[in-house]
């Protein structure tokens, strides 16, 4: 599956999105370029979606993750020019779960998750140019241990 600039995918509360073999997600470099995954609640991409008037503020965990499976083919699951706010499970779960696959993450921002990435298994993921803050616990996780993981300024 390929994404198109500028999609932004609100989720709610048990959202995930689950990558069994290749997804593209590639933004621009313009705000109104990027692909955002976000919560319901977050009012400052595409709006009000939820219609609550600003009731209901975003909160660390909104929604799940998108998890990549082992039996994604590596080389096409990318994220360039992404957002991930509010996502994340508990503490062990990030925005972007690897899940014995390796992915590549490319100028990336990570804000507000409970942990931005997490490396779960023989993952491998290449993390590059990207931001990650705020996050509540970590901002890349790695309990599978079965590699180290290459993130790079």
């Amino acid at each position: 599956m390929s994404m198109q600039p500028g999609v932004i995918v609100k989720s709610s509360t048990s959202g995930s999105i689950f990558v069994q073999r290749a997804l593209y997600a590639q933004g621009g470099a313009t705000p109104e370029s990027l692909i955002v995954f976000t919560s319901i609640y977050d009012d400052f991409y595409g709006g009000d979606s939820n219609m609550d008037g600003n009731i209901q503020p975003p909160y660390t965990g909104a929604w799940n993750y998108v998890t990549i499976d082992g039996t994604a083919i590596d080389a096409n699951v990318k994220f360039k020019d992404c957002i991930f706010r509010y996502g994340g499970s508990g503490s062990a779960y990030g925005a972007i779960r690897c899940v014995n696959s390796s992915p590549s993450v490319d100028s990336c921002l990570f804000a507000y998750n409970s942990t931005g990435i997490s490396v779960e298994g023989a993952s491998n993921p290449t993390i590059k140019n990207s931001s990650l803050y705020g996050n509540t616990y970590f901002a890349v996780n790695n309990t599978g241990n079965a590699f180290c993981v290459f993130a790079d300024h």
